[in-house]
């Protein structure tokens, strides 16, 4: 996460969405990027959204995001299933 946090910094992102399942991977995941976004101080995250695994609608997430107006977005959901519809 160290890398991907550099990355960020690099290209302009100071403000970050973060949506994730409510799992051990992404979980772990999530806190990792926390603790490497802290040890900056340079990247705001601005909206945080937890999802059940089992979502299968992300629209209020999107919505968050959207009125959040992040920079960039992180997605730790642990289900190709879920990922591909986050996406969409």
């Amino acid at each position: 996460m160290e890398k991907l946090v550099e990355y960020m910094i690099k290209k302009g992102v100071k403000k970050l969405a973060i949506v994730y399942s409510n799992n051990a991977w992404s979980l772990s995941n999530v806190n990792t990027l926390k603790e490497e976004i802290s040890k900056t101080g340079q990247i705001t995250i601005v909206s945080e959204s937890l999802t059940n695994p089992d979502v299968l609608d992300y629209r209020t997430e999107i919505l968050k995001i959207k009125q959040s107006k992040p920079d960039a977005v992180f997605s730790a959901i642990a289900t190709d299933e879920g990922q591909g519809r986050l996406g969409k």
